[in-house]
C-alpha cells in the first residue's frame, strides 16, 4: 500500500481488480491525468503507486497508458526507471524492468513505426541479461517490421471483417 501525496489526501491504492486490471492502474493514469503537461509523473505518488504494481500488472500499466493517448507519460516513467537503473541507484522499482516492461515498450513502437527503437530495446534487454520470449520477437519486433514494410511500400491491408 501507498500514500497518494500528491492529492494532499490521504488515499491507500488498493490492489482490487476491476474488468482483469488492477484498480491501482486506474488510480495512477487518473493522478497523471490531473498533473500539468510538463509537470513530470515520475516524482510524484505515482512513482509510489508504482511500487504496488508486480511486473505484468506494470506492462498493463504501459498498455493502457498508450490507450490513454499518454505514449508520452509512458515513455517518460520507463526512461525513469531506465535512468535509475544507469545510475546505479537501488529501488524496489527496478524490479519492474524485465522482460514484460520492455514487451510492452518494444510494443508501443510498433504503433509509430519505430523499428530501430524497438531493436535498440531488444539489445538493452540482452545487455542487461533480460531473458527475451516470444511475445518480445513474435508480437514486439516483427510486428513493426512488417508495418514498416507496408507503410513504406504504401500497401494498404484488407480491413478484418
Amino acid at each position: 500500500m501507498c500514500t497518494d501525496v500528491g492529492s494532499n489526501l490521504e488515499h491507500k491504492y488498493a490492489v482490487v481488480h476491476v474488468s482483469g486490471m488492477p484498480q491501482v492502474i486506474l488510480h495512477i493514469i487518473n493522478a497523471i491525468r490531473s498533473l500539468p503537461p510538463h509537470t513530470p509523473c515520475f516524482d510524484t505518488a505515482v512513482a509510489s503507486g508504482l511500487g504496488t504494481l508486480d511486473s505484468r500488472s506494470a506492462a498493463v500499466f504501459i498498455k493502457q497508458l498508450a490507450q490513454a493517448n499518454m505514449v508520452n507519460r509512458a515513455w517518460e516513467l520507463f526512461n525513469s526507471l531506465r535512468a535509475l537503473q544507469a545510475a546505479g541507484k537501488t529501488s524496489e522499482l527496478l524490479s519492474l524492468l524485465d522482460v514484460y516492461s520492455y514487451t510492452a515498450m518494444i510494443s508501443l513502437c510498433s504503433n509509430n513505426r519505430e523499428v530501430a527503437l524497438a531493436q535498440e530495446l531488444s539489445q538493452e534487454m540482452v545487455a542487461l541479461g533480460i531473458q527475451r520470449n516470444v511475445h518480445t520477437f513474435s508480437g514486439a519486433l516483427m510486428r513493426p517490421a512488417v508495418r514498416c514494410v507496408l507503410w513504406s511500400a504504401d500497401v494498404q491491408l484488407p480491413s478484418a471483417k
